[in-house]
């Protein structure tokens, strides 16, 4: 293996003393040709006099390759979430001269480098930072980071020292082990338009994903088919998927249809209004609603609106089932689940809901399982008649997963629960330990298959847990996420840009 040493050089303009934060500040310009500063330990790091207090060295060991390691470090987009410095672009890329460009708007130069097993940095203040990866066993790795200071620090400090560095091999642990339990990961480009992410939603063999103002069409085993780009603004809303299209509405208030397997655009309609919510199809019609109160059919062949009605309440996304389309709504306050006619939109039958979740309806064998904030209302799909109605939870949750006999809820408490469909009571409930989110945190209501329940529970980690007892069986790191597609055997799901792939 080659001696990799990355040397990042920096002069100030004028000196500073220690600012007892975890990441290290560089200056904001580079002028001119920078002088190798005199230090001796710059090849050899060693502290002053072996003086514990100049030379704090932590490591943490790590199942990797020298490989993935490297892979990772190069990754300019992960050092923010591990270093606490983010790097905005290496120009012309991890090579001797380059440039590199912080976020923070300094400019750093790379020295040297020689592949996969060392990283040298000199930070303000001579302080010295060495990153090395070195094999403990055929796939154990220790990564060390050492701090070489031409000063010492007092006793409080580098104990500090010592559990920021230590908090920080942790983080790169962590990321490197999330990286590799993934089955792949494809990074989706957003078209610059960073703050909308979506999906993904499958058909078959096929993922649509949303990032920025674009759509992604992926297969299952991670390669990219195509790429829709909806233009500047555009941010389509979550995408339905059925038979051979894609259909999708967005905040210019613009349905469009693609082709589901050459990304082509079909047809495009604007049928009025604005439409915040996502549409249903099924394979004949499209159907709609807009925030206004009014809902639309659109021929799915040509998207010529077939017929319009005006509600008068705002309504959620529909769900068709046969001849029907069912939804709920609100009106002054109260709430209400209504079946209508595919036809013309006409009333079937309405029945009101107090106090009621704003969560659209589920269908399963021609029950509507709707959430309360109470609990749970089960209505016959044909008459409307209330068959059930629990009060298990006070709080808001999302729309339930119902197989089985049982009902799974995402629930405002940062947890799960599962409800037994018949009796209404609790089989089991898991909340997260950590209250504290960074995450999309939709309430998006969870995925079960393959005896798994995987939900997203507002702490910045997507969790698989048993769906008979609720043990969970792993957790893993989101920044942010707002719906699952699931199989027999893997979860796909999106990290911010990235669309990712794990077994259950």
């Amino acid at each position: 293996m080659g001696l990799l040493k990355s040397l990042f050089r920096k002069q100030e303009s004028k000196q500073q003393g220690d600012t007892g934060t975890n990441t290290v500040r560089l200056p904001d310009t580079i002028e001119g040709e920078i002088e190798k500063p005199e230090s001796p330990y710059l090849n050899n790091p060693r502290p002053l006099g072996d003086d514990p207090l100049a030379h704090i060295s932590r490591s943490v060991e790590l199942n990797a390759s020298r490989e993935d390691v490297w892979k990772l470090i190069t990754d300019t987009r992960k050092w923010n979430e591990w270093y606490g410095t983010g790097i905005k672009s290496i120009n012309p890329g991890w090579q001797k001269d380059a440039k590199v460009y912080w976020q923070s708007g300094a400019i750093s130069r790379i020295g040297e480098i020689c592949p996969l097993e060392e990283i040298g940095m000199v930070g303000e203040n001579g302080v010295w930072l060495t990153w090395r990866v070195s094999q403990v066993g055929d796939r154990v790795l220790s990564i060390s980071l050492t701090e070489d200071r031409l000063t010492c620090l007092t006793m409080e400090r580098a104990f500090s020292r010592h559990q920021e560095m230590d908090k920080m091999l942790e983080k790169l642990r962590d990321l490197l082990e999330v990286e590799m339990s993934l089955r792949w990961k494809l990074e989706l480009s957003d078209g610059g338009d960073t703050g909308n992410i979506c999906g993904p939603v499958k058909l078959g063999e096929i993922l649509i994903a949303v990032a920025g103002n674009k759509l992604h069409a992926v297969d299952t085993n991670g390669s990219l088919k195509w790429t829709y780009d909806g233009g500047w603004g555009c941010n389509p809303l979550s995408p339905v998927a059925f038979c051979d299209r894609v259909i999708f509405n967005d905040l210019s208030n613009k349905v469009c249809c693609l082709d589901i397997f050459t990304g082509s655009k079909l047809w495009e309609a604007t049928p009025g209004g604005p439409l915040d919510q996502p549409p249903a199809y099924d394979g004949k019609s499209v159907y709609l609603t807009n925030r206004d109160g009014r809902m639309f059919a659109l021929n799915g062949k040509t998207g010529k609106v077939l017929w319009s009605i005006e509600k008068k309440s705002r309504m959620s996304s529909p769900v068709v089932v046969n001849d029907r389309l069912f939804a709920v709504g609100t009106d002054y306050g109260s709430g209400f689940v209504t079946a209508m006619n595919t036809k013309d939109g006409s009333t079937v039958w309405s029945v009101n809901l107090n106090p009621m979740s704003f969560r659209v309806p589920v269908i399963v064998d021609e029950l509507v399982y709707v959430s309360t904030k109470t609990g749970l209302c089960i209505l016959d799909g044909q008459t409307g008649k209330i068959r059930s109605e629990f009060n298990f939870y006070k709080g808001d949750k999302s729309a339930p997963a119902v197989t089985g006999g049982k009902a799974y809820f995402r629930t405002d408490n940062h947890g799960v629960c599962c409800v037994d469909s018949l009796s209404g009571n609790i089989i089991w409930q898991y909340t997260a330990q950590s209250q504290y989110s960074d995450s999309a945190g939709t309430f998006e209501r969870p995925a079960v298959a393959s005896g798994c329940v995987c939900c997203e529970l507002g702490d910045a980690h997507l969790y698989c847990m048993g769906s008979e007892s609720g043990t969970p069986l792993w957790k893993q790191p989101v920044k942010c996420t707002d719906a699952f597609a699931i199989d027999e055997k893997t979860v796909y799901y999106m990290n911010n840009r990235a669309l990712c792939a794990k077994d259950i």
